[in-house]
This record gives structure tokens, sequence and C-alpha cells, in this order.
């Protein structure tokens, strides 16, 4: 990572180890060296990728905690009869299972010479709390020894936190010491740029609410990592670096427990990744606080999730509108997002869960220059944080926003050009549209179409103006960041977005 530049990072999930082909030796190394070198081809500006390799099992032998391939031959597993030549009916633990057991391959150390040998630097990830099908006694591949050891002894957060209430309360000792052994050992076999630390996957790693001095612990255990880290780095004669993932702002991640500002002091992370969970990405991520808050020498790449907002849809060919569900991240929307981050001092960007090489979205996503996203038509859409923790006092949620007399949204939407084309629009709920002011100019709203997402790449059209489309069409405007849209009138605003550089 070079001093000026900027940083374009793609993650893998765990869910690599199903793209195995089982049925030999080279069959397995070349559908590994296919898919992870698919990120260079092209256009692509990706810098960095990160593989993924705990999330509730490690993904590779240890001694550690339990390898999920170890779980291919069992007929049963905690009392549940299980295939796991067949999980969901098309994935299977066999291509992992043969890699190591009787091809005596490993799949970990081809993928990060593949993406070595492509010219991006290769990461290790762990998830560090992974929730999924925690309450699904049925579900058991996914699942370490470690697990059910903590929820029978009750060394998991409480189900007071609802979907994350199984978490592993990092409070006790085994959890923390697990996740240090089987650091340790991947540090003792494998020879990657960085390791990434997903706080995302989950934040709920304490029963925070009822221990506001539950980041301490965190802390201490984020000072063995990098000490682990210096240790393997002096080996091999340069710094491995650390990343941490970790949600909205500072004061919320503190609340969770991630004591980020000491971190950097201590000079223990070299990354920051703040990032809304899965439930939407976040536009409102405070670049500017968090620059302050890690300093000059840390890198500071917010992350922005493959989902974009929930909102009413319409399926394609019918009449109702009342479902909800998630729209998709397009490339213009992005981009957005990246200029508006590169603007407030960022130095990259974080792309979590678009690494799929069969979607021509990501594709196209993945050709994005975050250092000069400003350059090429972005689609700015306020969105909010995802997952409060309930313990500080601001939470970032925009809208809806009520319009009463006259009101103010602050938005950094990057750098604007009087040349270029920038237009509002928003979704109004009430009698009539209200007047717009940017920029000491007033603006009447003109009606339009609908405003639409994509719900999908196929069948589904997310409608995002269910009450009333209006578009102001900006002129002369220009900004090296921030904009304010003044709204006059009384109406509720449902959804906000502003679209830079249009045809």
């Amino acid at each position: 990572m070079g001093a000026k530049e900027k940083i374009l990072m793609l993650d893998r999930d765990e869910d690599w180890i199903f793209m195995i082909d089982p049925s030999s030796p080279e069959a397995a190394r070349k559908s590994l060296e296919d898919y992870f070198s698919t990120w260079s081809q092209g256009d692509s500006r990706i810098t960095d990728a990160t593989c993924c390799l705990y999330g509730k099992c490690s993904m590779i032998p240890n001694r550690a905690t339990t390898w999920i391939g170890s779980k291919f031959p069992l007929k049963t597993d905690h009392g549940v009869s299980v295939d796991y030549s067949k999980l969901f009916g098309r994935l299977s633990l066999e291509g992992l299972y043969k890699c190591y057991e009787e091809f005596r391959i490993d799949p970990v150390k081809i993928i990060l010479d593949t993406l070595r040998k492509t010219g991006i630097r290769p990461w290790i990830t762990l998830r560090m709390n992974d929730a999924h099908y925690l309450y699904d006694d049925d579900i058991t591949y996914g699942k370490e020894e470690l697990f059910y050891e903590a929820v029978e002894t009750g060394h998991v957060i409480g189900d007071q936190y609802g979907y994350f209430g199984r978490c592993y309360d990092f409070s006790w000792p085994r959890v923390r010491q697990m996740l240090l052994d089987l650091i340790g050992e991947i540090l003792d076999r494998y020879d990657m740029y960085g390791l990434s630390l997903d706080f995302l996957r989950e934040p709920f790693c304490f029963d925070y609410r009822n221990d506001p001095g539950c980041h301490e612990i965190m802390t201490e255990m984020i000072r063995q990592i990098r000490r682990l880290l210096d240790k393997a780095g002096e080996k091999r004669g340069s710094r491995i670096k650390l990343l941490v993932r970790v949600p909205h702002n500072p004061k919320e991640s503190l609340a969770y427990g991630f004591d980020v500002r000491t971190w950097c002091q201590e000079n223990l992370i070299d990354v920051i990744e703040p990032c809304a969970r899965w439930e939407c990405v976040n536009s409102g991520i405070p670049v500017r606080q968090w620059r302050e808050t890690v300093g000059k020498d840390v890198l500071l790449i917010p992350g922005v999730e493959t989902l974009s907002l929930k909102g009413p849809a319409k399926k394609a060919g019918e009449a109702e509108w009342g479902e909800k569900m998630f729209s998709i991240m397009s490339a213009e929307q992005v981009r957005a997002y990246a200029a508006s981050f590169d603007a407030q001092g960022a130095d990259g960007l974080f792309l979590a869960n678009m690494c799929s090489s069969s979607s021509e979205r990501n594709r196209r996503i993945w050709t994005i220059d975050p250092a000069h996203a400003d350059e090429g038509f972005r689609r700015y859409i306020v969105t909010f944080q995802d997952i409060p923790s309930g313990m500080t006092d601001h939470v970032y949620r925009p809208l809806p926003l009520k319009v009463c007399g006259q009101t103010a949204l602050d938005l950094p939407i990057g750098k604007v050009r009087k040349t270029d084309r920038i237009s509002v629009f928003v979704d109004a709920e009430g009698e009539s549209a209200p007047a717009l002011t940017v920029g000491g100019k007033t603006y009447a709203a003109e009606k339009c179409g609908p405003l639409t997402a994509c719900g999908d790449e196929s069948s589904v059209t997310v409608l995002l103006s269910p009450h009333g489309s209006f578009r102001y069409d900006l002129s002369g405007f220009e900004t090296d960041c921030d904009i304010r849209l003044s709204f006059l009138g009384n109406c509720v605003i449902h959804h906000a977005e502003v679209r830079i550089g249009e045809a």
C-alpha cells in the first residue's frame, strides 16, 4: 500500500470452499485459480482481496477449533441426520475435504499464490462472531464444538439481543484464546500481506448494554494479535498489516466494545474499515470524524455493502407494490459513495460482498477508480445506519424527513463541477411538493416518473417513490464535497437522491 495509492479492496466469504471441484487434484487447483484470477481481469482496479478462513468453523485443519472439512464424512451431527455432500441442495464439503485428506494440496496457498501472481495483495480474514443459523438446531454444518459448549455454559451474549443472542461473549477467555491460537497457526502456515478482523460479522461480541467497560477486554486481545503479527513479520522481514471492520462511527464502535482510537494510538492496526453490517449500505459514514480518530498514519477505507436499502417493491408484471425487499447496489451508486468518501479524506474503498464474478454488476463495480470516482455518472442515494447499538445519542437516520416550514438535509456528495449536470430527486408525501433552495437559488419541483432501483438482476424492480416523485434540476452548482438541500413546504420526504453527471 503506497502512500498516495488509493485502495480498492474486495472480500471473499468462507463459501469459497464450495467452489472447489472435487473430481481430481488438477480440477480442484484449476477451479480455485480460475475463480480467484477473475478479480484482476479486464479493467478491474482491485488492489487488495481477502480470503476468509473462519466463520463459525475453521476452513483449514488446525489444533485450535473444529475444521469444517472434518464434518464431510459424518452421517449425524449433534443428533441431527446430515449429508454434507448436499448442503441446501447444491453445495458440498467434498472438495475441501478431498483437498486435505486425499489430494494433499492446500487450497489456501493456491488462492494466495493466485492473487499474488495477478498483482492483488492477498489478505486472510476471520469472521469474528458469525451469527448464521445459530438458532437453527437442524443446521449444523457451520457450528464448531466450542459453540455447543458456549451455549451450554451460558457464554453467549443472551437472547435479549435477538438474532445475535447466541454470538460468543468475548469476556469468556476460551473464545479469545481459541482465536489467538487459530491466528497463530495461520501465521505459521501462510504468507499473506495482511490479516483482517471482520467485526461486522458480528459486532455483538459482548453483553455491552450491561458491561460498558468491555472494550478493555477487546483492546488487550488486539494487542495480543499485534504481537503475533509482529513476531511473524520479523521472520519475513516486513510488517504484516492488520485491518479491522467496525460499525458506523467511533462512538458506536466503542459502545460495541471496539476502542479504535486506542488501537491507533498504540500502533496496533494499519487499516480501519467502517461499514454497514448487511441490511443496507450507509451513505452517512462520518469519514472526517474517523480521520480525526485514527490519525494520518492509519489507512481509512470506508466500506459499501452489496445491499442498498429497503423499499416497497414491484414485481415484474404485477400491480402490487406493498411487498418489502432490498434493493441492490449499482455501480453508479457505489461510485457516488466512493466520490463522497474520497472528498472527505478516505484512502480508498472496501467492497463488501461484491465478489461474485458471475455478476456483470459486480464486474462494473470492480472497474471504479476510488481516486477519480467523481468522473462519471453517480447516483447518491441517502441511506442510513443499519444496526445502531442503542448506546449513543446520535443515530444516522435522516429519512423520513418531516418538512414543516424550512428544513435542511446536509449531504457529503463529493466533488461537483459547474459543467456537471446535477439533479435532486425526492419521494414526497403531502398535499404539494416542497420547493428546494441550493446555494441561495430556489428551484420548483417538477413531477417525474417513479424512482426505481434494482431488486435483483432479473425480475424485480424496487420502487423508491410510492408517494410522489419529484425532480429539481440545478444549474451552475459546484462543490468540493458538501451540499445543503433546504426544503420549504409541508410534507414528509421518504427518499432523496442526488444524481451527478447525468447525460
